[in-house]
Parts: C-alpha cells; sequence; structure tokens
C-alpha cells in the first residue's frame, strides 16, 4: 500500500514496532550502499531512514551521513542503534522527502530504502533529492516491484482504500515508471538492478497477524475500516500469501525490488 492514496490519513510510522519490519529490509540497504558507491569521506543523506539501517551501513564505510525522517519514535531508534554501534557523528533529524531539512548541493550521494516511495508528492521527493546532492553526485532508491505474494497482500490492503481524489498516486512497483520519474527530474546515467528479500513466517496467516501488530500501516488500516472489512482484507491476503509461498507447511517468499541509481 502506498501512503500517497491516502495523503490526509494520520499514519504514524512510530506506531507498534517496524524495527521488526527493518530488520528483514536490512539487506537491502547493504546492497543499496554498495551500488552507489559509499565511501569514506562521502557526504551521505539518507532519506526516510527510519530505524537507521542506510544511515549505518553508509556511516560504517566512513561516509558522514545525515538521516531525515517524519517519526520522532524511529529517529530514536536510529538514534542508539548507531551510538551502539559507535557512530556518535551520524546526524538525525525530523523532516519530509518534500521539504529536506538540508542545504542543497550539500551531500556526494542521497539515498532512499523502501522510503521515498511513501511520499505524497513522487515527484517533488525525488526532485529535492537530486538538488540535495552536488553536481555528478549519485542518487539511490529501492522500491518494490508488482510481482509476488507480499505484494498481492499489499493490493489487497490498498483496494480498501479507495483513492477518491480524482488522481491516481504515483506507481513505484512499476520499474519503467520509476526511471521515467527519475528522467523528467533531470536525472542522468540512469542504472537499474532488480534483486530478492525473502519473506518468513510458519504459516501465511501468523504472518499477516504479524503485521497487524507491528506494521504501522497495517495497524493503520485494521482500526479504519469495520470489522467486516478488515476480516475480508485478512482473508484475501491470506489466500494470497499462502498460494505464493513456496512451502507448502510454511510462509516462505521472495518479493522483488529494484535499485535506481543515477547522477545528478
Amino acid at each position: 500500500m502506498s501512503a500517497r492514496e491516502d495523503e490526509g490519513m494520520d499514519l504514524d510510522w512510530g506506531d507498534g514496532d517496524y524495527g521488526r519490519t527493518a530488520e528483514v529490509l536490512e539487506p537491502a540497504s547493504e546492497i543499496v550502499v554498495e551500488l552507489a558507491g559509499v565511501s569514506e569521506g562521502d557526504r551521505v543523506l539518507d532519506v526516510a531512514c527510519g530505524t537507521g539501517n542506510a544511515t549505518i551501513a553508509a556511516a560504517v564505510r566512513g561516509a558522514g551521513v545525515v538521516g531525515v525522517d517524519l517519526s520522532e519514535g524511529l529517529l530514536g531508534i536510529a538514534r542508539g542503534r548507531a551510538d551502539a554501534a559507535g557512530l556518535p557523528d551520524v546526524v538525525l533529524r525530523a523532516g519530509d522527502a518534500v521539504d529536506l531539512p538540508v542545504e542543497q548541493g550539500s551531500f556526494d550521494v542521497a539515498l532512499s530504502v523502501f522510503g521515498v516511495i511513501f511520499a505524497t508528492d513522487a515527484d517533488a521527493a525525488v526532485a529535492n533529492m537530486l538538488a540535495a546532492v552536488r553536481p555528478g553526485g549519485v542518487i539511490a532508491i529501492a522500491s518494490w516491484i508488482s510481482r509476488g505474494p507480499i505484494c498481492a497482500a499489499g493490493m489487497a490492503l490498498r483496494k480498501a482504500f479507495p483513492s477518491d481524489s480524482g488522481t491516481e498516486a504515483f506507481d513505484w512497483t512499476r520499474p519503467e515508471g520509476v526511471r521515467g520519474l527519475l528522467e523528467r527530474t533531470g536525472a542522468r546515467e540512469i542504472a537499474q538492478s532488480e534483486h530478492e528479500l525473502e519473506f518468513r513466517a510458519p504459516s501465511a496467516a501468523e504472518w499477516f497477524d504479524e503485521q497487524q501488530r507491528n506494521h504501522p500501516v497495517w495497524r493503520w488500516a485494521g482500526r479504519q475500516l469495520p470489522a467486516e472489512r478488515w476480516a475480508e482484507v485478512r482473508r484475501e491476503s491470506v489466500e494470497a500469501l499462502r498460494a505464493g509461498s513456496d512451502e507448502p507447511l510454511e510462509f516462505r517468499a521472495r518479493s522483488p525490488y529494484v535499485i535506481t541509481r543515477a547522477v545528478r
């Protein structure tokens, strides 16, 4: 589910325990940092940094990192993780991707790992990432691809909240669309590579219930929908998860994602 189609929704990314999801997503941050070519002495911006996966991965390489996120709660977790890793110089700021609290042209690299994809204005957010890096600087974004059972479960959730704004939200799950977005915001030397993350749970039903307990989006959706409609979402999601599982007796599935790298 994209947060953009519900721009007015009261979604708090500090609600629940997003850190559990962030642990599963952490390998993607390592790959993004590697593909962005982050090295010692670089100035790196991590947009929608969450609990600090990419922030820490870049800082460990010797980069000076600024992480920006809307959630004070997630920033607090990121601060604790950075301190525990012996990275006290990491800077963490509250801010929105569409209004970044940073100086333009002051970074060598701007990253976002499954973060900027939730911005209320995709064009503005990507334009801001480009503006934040110096000429010749790099941006790298990880976004999901619309394949697999996790995506199907997300679509079941999204269908429960049809947009009434008359305009469609930008679809980050189409790699060709992401390429087009970067092209029209002025990026060059655009390259994309596909990767996968594995999700596991004792069963498809338990995977869904874990999201309902801990993931901010699922928790928010469960509070907004009538009980009967939420039961329909759960049933449709669990059926999709079970059908797409690689294992018959437990839930295990790989979700594809694309890393888009570009130069200002």
